[in-house]
């Protein structure tokens, strides 16, 4: 027993794993903090709360993914947006975050880069309109 606690509880509980724990539900809160800002229109509470998930967990994309699109939505820090966008893509390529890498691309006026990311989003997920949609819009700025 430790601390009292039957074996198999005190193994759940085990410092490493709790902390990792804790961590990760940390890291979810402070996201869902910066979500509800965002959707206020709160812009330096949503950015703070987004940066402290990326310094809570730097190895996670969740708050570079979160980051990003604030700018994005936003306008604001464009350059820094396809910066953290690019660094979701390294940890975690998945469609949706080449999805946004397009748009950050989009909105800094590289749309050679903005096509780039969105053709490897609609490669992996062919069947999502939203895909399609972008790259239309995309090359159609790019060839003015």
């Amino acid at each position: 027993m430790v601390y009292g606690l039957p074996e198999g509880l005190a193994t759940t509980f085990s410092a490493p794993a709790f902390r990792s724990r804790i961590q990760l539900a940390t890291v979810f809160a402070r996201v869902n903090i910066g979500v509800l800002n965002m959707r206020l229109k709160r812009f330096e509470p949503a950015e703070e709360a987004f940066q402290k998930v990326r310094v809570l967990s730097p190895q996670r994309p969740e708050g570079y993914v979160a980051l990003a699109e604030l700018y994005v939505r936003a306008g604001r820090k464009l350059p820094e947006a396809t910066t953290l966008a690019q660094k979701a893509v390294e940890l975690a390529p998945i469609p949706a975050n080449y999805f946004l890498l397009s748009l950050a691309c989009e909105r800094n006026g590289d749309f050679p880069e903005a096509l780039k990311a969105i053709q490897q989003a609609m490669d992996q997920d062919p069947d999502d309109p939203r895909y399609q949609e972008a790259y239309d819009r995309i090359r159609k700025k790019g060839s003015r």
